[in-house]
Parts: C-alpha cells; sequence; structure tokens
C-alpha cells in the first residue's frame, strides 16, 4: 500500500481492487486504510474482490479457536454492506456453497475447498478523503 503511488487516480470503473489484508481491524492498520482511505476514493463501477470473508456467516471455529487467528475484518464489512448502498453484492462464494443446492454440480472442482471470496461493485462515485 506504501508504493500506491498514482496507482489509485488511473483506476476506473471495472477495474479490480483484490484485497487480500491482515483481516485485523487495528489502530492505524491495513484494514483501516483500505476501508476507510481507499475504497471510498474507488471510481463508481470498481469491482472490489475481498478475500477470507465468510458472510453471513462466521469465521471458522478452527481458525478462531485452533489456530487463534484474531480476524475482525468480515465485521467491518458486514457494517459497511448493511447501513449503505454503496455496494453490490456480485458474488459471495462461502454463501453460494452453503445455500444453493446446484453449487457442487456447477463447481465441481470445489467440493473440498471452501470458497471465500467477496466480491462487490461499488454503485457510488469516489469522495474525496482526508488522510488520517
Amino acid at each position: 500500500m506504501e508504493t500506491l503511488g498514482d496507482t489509485l487516480n488511473q483506476l476506473r470503473s471495472g477495474d479490480v481492487l483484490f484485497i487480500d489484508s491482515s483481516h485485523e481491524i487495528g489502530v492505524g492498520n491495513d484494514v483501516i486504510f483500505l476501508y476507510l482511505q481507499l475504497i471510498p476514493r474507488l471510481p463508481q463501477g470498481t469491482l472490489i474482490h475481498i478475500h477470507d470473508i465468510f458472510l453471513p456467516y462466521d469465521y471458522p471455529r478452527s481458525w478462531v479457536i485452533d489456530e487463534r487467528w484474531g480476524f475482525t475484518e468480515q465485521y467491518l464489512v458486514q457494517a459497511l454492506l448493511t447501513y449503505s448502498d454503496a455496494f453490490e453484492v456480485i458474488w459471495a462464494s462461502y454463501y453460494l456453497q452453503q445455500t444453493l443446492p446446484q453449487f457442487a454440480i456447477y463447481f465441481p472442482h470445489a467440493q473440498h475447498r471452501t470458497g471465500k471470496s467477496l466480491w462487490l461493485r461499488k454503485r457510488l462515485p469516489a469522495i474525496a478523503v482526508e488522510a488520517a
């Protein structure tokens, strides 16, 4: 993120921002920067891929209890989607894998894998954000 430079200004509608962050909300960290500084400045129509999102379900028990991973990013994503029309959900792989009976038929290669991708489309134009 420190090397973004002018890249952000070059993004256009239909371009993809792929997020695979630390997944933890912390003071001044990458997740805070992404959601409070970068995403608001994306142009309308930008596609956003967020990795390791299980919404509307919680993080896997094994991740929380066994691995002791302190992932919290998806709670911020859930609040963003719940209280804003700024984003359209395009694809929620874990949700579809859990709820769509035909998922295994359409995606036989994913039978022993867990989908964790959330794809969004930004509906609103970019806004100016003051640096934190």
